[in-house]
């Protein structure tokens, strides 16, 4: 069951119980998203860090790193820095 399934509530009441819980929690509360552990770690919501897919100049450093899970999958990912910015993106593969 999710918010949208409680019928004592009107859509107003739903938006303003949804508004009621800290972002980084309300898909968890008002979906049923699973969380692991105690919650979430990062307060930001995952889609405002999102970027679309570019090109990784070839200067910018990169780094690789792995962790082979052997008794659950592989997983890989890829940090690239963008030092004039500051900024380091990472892309992470599914395998």
């Amino acid at each position: 069951m999710v918010i949208d399934d409680v019928g004592h509530f009107d859509e107003a009441e739903r938006a303003q119980i949804v508004e009621s819980y800290p972002a980084h929690e309300r898909e968890a509360r008002t979906r049923g998203v699973p969380t692991m552990g105690s919650g979430r770690i990062f307060t930001t919501p995952e889609e405002d860090l999102l970027v679309d897919p570019f090109e990784i100049p070839r200067h910018w450093l990169r780094w690789g790193g792995c962790d082979f899970g052997w008794v659950h999958f592989a997983a890989f990912c890829e940090l690239a820095w963008d030092r004039d910015l500051d900024i380091i993106y990472t892309e992470s593969l599914k395998l």
